[in-house]
Formats: structure tokens, C-alpha cells, sequence
């Protein structure tokens, strides 16, 4: 018998209590696991530090949106914030973005504000993003409004969000399906974090200071890029744009187009540039298709479209190799680009870093190794409005937009300044440095609230003077 139980778990509670827990009787054995009992009496023994969302005056929703609005897309300057935007600080830059209109059209299409709080609502269900900028929510995420609290409350709710009580408190709401996904209901009825005024201080000084470090590795690709746009001749460039304009029906029949788009003087003016040194990206790197064989992992981290963010940058998720996605398909390696060739114009590219070798990326990248120039240069280069433009003149489909490997390889590389390339490298080597720092002062929030309801808030302010000292 003692065979048989092995490994297992019992958890015995009061059927009061089940009926007690949450509206929605949860009578499943995942809800009562002994971990989760263990934070229910956690939180009822520090109850000083816990408060209803009702009692903060937090109002909590989601968008009820099902029409498709695919083909808006890049059309607006509303970021619209999908599953892939919320983990931490939200960057609006990788954001879709889609006209203000279709708020008015149509009104389950919700908006937030700056200073509220998005979790998400299926899939990784234990994230949550700080709003700083307005925009427009998709229905699998849920918002609450903390815009209304003053700055030092909603700052340190983000804090306690991140910690891992809370993470597992979203995650024992979340209902036992194939897929599981949050309620509102349920995450109403959540504890919530509201520390003493002079730790909440503390707290939102470090979020603040996290959120300037987004904010200057938002400066420095932005000084890349000038830099390089600069030494290209395209820093203030002002493209032709005439009312009418022709082309020939042997260059139409070459180039297999037939929209005007294609044809349009800025285009042609732009190759020109761009081509002068007669070298395409294929002079300066080769694509990488090392393919993935599940057969020889247990495990492996995946990069899918929505782990790379607007700063050139990437995250995955690690998953059982049984559960591979279909599109798990390529290797990547230290210093590779990867680039999306979905909807390039919105430029999600990104760089792999050293921790990252062995990884493997979904078929809907192509993986570039570079070879004769600096990843940094390429990256910035592949990032750049007008080359993404370019690359959005290649897509085919207009639900899915896509290019193809050769659409990235044979686009026109003109050779830059020794110097230059040296400042694009060094712009993104601070953009990075900035953005690690940003982690480690939004860690370093989260671990002061998990200080202070398992110690003390005394402890908790130590914690972050240290931190403010390095």
C-alpha cells in the first residue's frame, strides 16, 4: 500500500471550508493542494499586510472583443497589447499598434491607462505588466484599474505581483482545464499587498529607477540608430513623393508586382542609396538552419514570436521536448540574429546571448550568423524603420504578411565607417547593460515586499538601502 501512495499528495479540509473558499465552490483537489493551504494560512497570520481589491477601490476587467482587427494592424499609433507585451515594465515600442477608432467602434475593446496593471489571462498565466503608456487591451488579458491609486500604492501592488506568493495565488484561481486561464471573478477575491507608507515609498523608488533604465536602453538604440542613419545619408532624408508616377512593364514582369506601393519613387530613391557599395546582407552573414531533433532532449528552451520585445531582445520558455510545438524547428547559437518574417515592419529582431546557446526558435524566424561584421551592426541595421519597410514590401498575404530567407539576404548592405560601426556596437552594448540593470532593480522591489511580509518592513527597507548602494 505504502508502494502505491507514493509520490502522491492528501490534503484533508472541512467541507465549510470548501464551501467557504471562493464563490465559485471550487470542490477540485488541485485547488486544496497542501501548498496552497500552507499560503492560506500564511496570509491569514499577516493579514495587516492584505487588502481586498474592493477595499483598495481597484476595479478589475478585461475586454469582451471577439471580431478580428488583423487588418489594422500597423495602420494606427494606439499600442494594443497582446500576451507577449506583459512581463514586467511594458515597453509600448514592441507593441502592435491600431488606429483610436476602433475604441469607438467597438466598445468591448477596452483602453488603460498609464499606471494600470495587465495580467495575463491564458497561456502563461502567472505574468504581470505595469502600463506605461495608454493603449488598447486584447481579450486574453485582464486590466485593473491601479491608475486611480496614488503613484506609491500601484507601485508597490506591481512589486508584490512579481513575487512568487502571488504568482501562485493567480495560478490556484486559474481554472483546472486542457489550457488554463484566469477568471475575473476569482482574481477578484485575491489578497493584495499594501505596505506602510515609508516602505511603499521606498518600493516605488526603485520601480521608478528600474523604469528610467527601460528608459535609457530606449535612448541608446535610439543613438545607434541615428548614428547609423546618419553615416548612411538617411538621417534627414526626404524622399521624393510625387502625385503620379510610372514604371515599366518589364520591370513589373521582373519583379512579378503590380501594386504602386512597390513602384513609389521613395522606394526606388532608398535602394539606390542603400545599394551603392553593390553588397547585400548575404556579403556580411549566412543563415544558420541547424535543426531541431527532439529525440535528443528531455527538455529545451523555446523562442517563439512573442518572447522578443522592442529593444532587440529575447526570452523563452522551457517545455518538456514531448511537448515540442510543430513550429519548434531551428538551433541558435551565441551572437546570432533572429529575425521574425511575420509582419517584419514591426521590427522584431534580436540579438542570442551567451546563455542562451542551444535554444531553439519557432520556423517563423529565419536565424542569421553573422560573419564578417559585428551582431550588434546587423541588428541594428535588420531594426531600422525604412530597412522594415523595405522587407514589408515582400510580404505576401495580407492576414499574415511574411517574407522569406532570400528577402532578408538580398537586401542592399552598404558598407559603414570603422568608427561607426564601433558607436552602434557600443549604443547597444549600454542599451543592454541598462535593461539587465532595470531586471535587477525590479528584483530587487520584489524581493523587499517578500522581506517584509516574512520578516519585517524594517528589514525590508534595509534590504533596499543595500541595493540602492550598488
Amino acid at each position: 500500500m505504502n508502494g502505491l501512495l507514493e509520490g502522491l499528495e492528501v490534503s484533508i479540509v472541512r467541507k465549510q471550508h470548501v464551501l467557504d473558499t471562493v464563490s465559485t465552490k471550487r470542490l477540485d483537489p488541485e485547488y486544496f493542494q497542501k501548498g496552497y493551504l500552507a499560503d492560506e494560512r500564511f496570509i491569514a497570520k499577516n493579514e495587516q499586510f492584505f487588502r481586498s481589491p474592493t477595499d483598495l477601490g481597484i476595479t478589475i476587467d478585461a475586454s469582451a472583443f471577439y471580431p478580428s482587427i488583423e487588418e489594422f494592424y500597423g495602420s494606427g499609433d494606439l499600442p494594443f497589447y497582446r500576451v507577449g507585451d506583459v512581463d514586467g515594465l511594458i515597453d509600448d515600442e514592441g507593441a502592435l499598434r491600431i488606429p483610436h477608432s476602433l475604441c469607438d467602434q467597438f466598445p468591448t475593446l477596452r483602453r488603460v491607462q498609464e499606471g494600470d496593471i495587465l495580467f495575463t489571462k491564458g497561456g502563461a498565466i502567472d505574468r504581470s505588466g505595469y502600463v506605461t503608456k495608454a493603449g488598447a487591451v486584447s481579450r486574453d488579458l485582464i486590466y485593473l484599474n491601479t491608475s486611480a491609486l496614488p503613484e506609491n500604492d500601484r507601485l508597490a501592488l506591481f512589486a508584490f505581483f512579481q513575487t512568487a506568493l502571488f504568482k501562485r495565488l493567480l495560478t490556484r484561481s486559474s481554472s483546472q482545464t486542457a489550457q488554463p486561464h484566469l477568471t475575473i471573478t476569482l482574481v477578484r477575491q485575491l489578497p493584495f499587498f499594501l505596505p506602510s507608507g515609508q516602505l511603499g515609498a521606498a518600493l516605488a523608488e526603485t520601480t521608478l529607477a528600474a523604469y528610467s533604465q527601460v528608459e535609457a536602453t530606449k535612448s541608446q538604440l535610439e543613438n545607434a540608430s541615428e548614428a547609423m542613419l546618419e553615416s548612411l545619408g538617411l538621417a534627414n532624408w526626404a524622399p521624393p513623393e510625387p502625385l503620379t508616377y510610372s514604371a515599366k512593364a518589364s520591370d513589373a514582369a521582373v519583379s512579378g508586382r503590380l501594386d504602386s506601393r512597390f513602384f513609389a519613387p521613395r522606394i526606388q530613391a532608398l535602394l539606390d542609396i542603400l545599394s551603392s557599395d553593390d553588397r547585400t546582407v548575404s556579403s556580411v552573414a549566412r543563415p544558420r538552419r541547424e535543426k531541431y531533433n527532439p529525440a535528443k532532449h528531455a527538455t529545451f528552451d523555446y523562442i517563439e514570436i512573442s518572447d522578443l520585445d522592442g529593444a532587440g531582445s529575447v526570452t523563452s520558455s522551457h517545455l518538456a521536448a514531448a511537448d515540442a510545438p510543430s513550429r519548434a524547428t531551428w538551433y541558435v547559437r551565441p551572437d546570432d540574429i533572429i529575425t521574425s518574417t511575420v509582419r517584419p515592419i514591426r521590427r522584431l529582431s534580436a540579438q542570442i546571448q551567451a546563455d542562451q546557446n542551444g535554444f531553439v526558435c519557432s520556423s517563423g524566424f529565419v536565424v542569421i550568423e553573422p560573419q564578417d561584421i559585428a551582431p550588434e551592426v546587423l541588428l541594428t541595421y535588420l531594426r531600422l524603420p525604412v530597412i522594415c519597410e523595405l522587407l514589408d514590401l515582400y510580404a505576401s498575404a495580407s492576414m499574415y504578411p511574411a517574407i522569406t530567407d532570400a528577402d532578408i539576404f538580398d537586401l542592399p548592405f552598404p558598407a559603414l565607417p570603422h568608427e561607426v560601426a564601433q558607436s552602434v556596437v557600443k549604443y547597444v552594448t549600454d542599451a543592454k547593460t541598462a535593461k539587465k540593470r532595470a531586471a535587477e532593480l525590479l528584483n530587487a522591489a520584489k524581493r523587499a515586499v517578500e522581506i517584509a511580509i516574512e520578516d519585517s518592513e524594517a528589514s525590508a527597507l534595509a534590504f533596499l538601502d543595500g541595493v540602492e548602494a550598488f
